[in-house]
């Protein structure tokens, strides 16, 4: 007959949480190095639909940080010029750079 024994009972709920918090980890990780891919590829489609309202977005580079409490994005060389107006205007800044928390994008 098997004794019941406590501690492997223990040692087994252990391992679940431990187990179960890997997986959590690893899906908020998939999530913010998703949602920062998203994030340059969204800015890059709206430098490319300004375009149609003659204004110009350029940057030498583009990168998002802050893994894991926020999402930074930073632009170095940016430049933002708008030919609708007369004379065109030119924005140009070493460094610009946005961020927000990943449970509140609204802010």
């Amino acid at each position: 007959m098997a004794r019941y024994n406590p501690g492997m009972r223990r040692r087994k709920g252990l391992l679940f949480v431990i187990a179960l918090l890997l997986i959590l980890a690893g899906g908020y990780t998939a999530f913010w190095f998703v949602a920062a891919g998203k994030m340059e590829q969204g800015l890059g489609e709206w430098a490319e639909a300004a375009r149609a309202q003659k204004i110009a977005a350029s940057w030498r580079s583009l990168r998002v940080a802050g893994f894991p409490f926020a999402f930074r994005l930073e632009l170095s060389d940016a430049a933002l010029r708008d030919e609708a107006i007369n004379p065109p205007t030119d924005i140009r800044m070493p460094l610009l750079s946005a961020s927000a928390h990943p449970w509140s994008f609204g802010v």
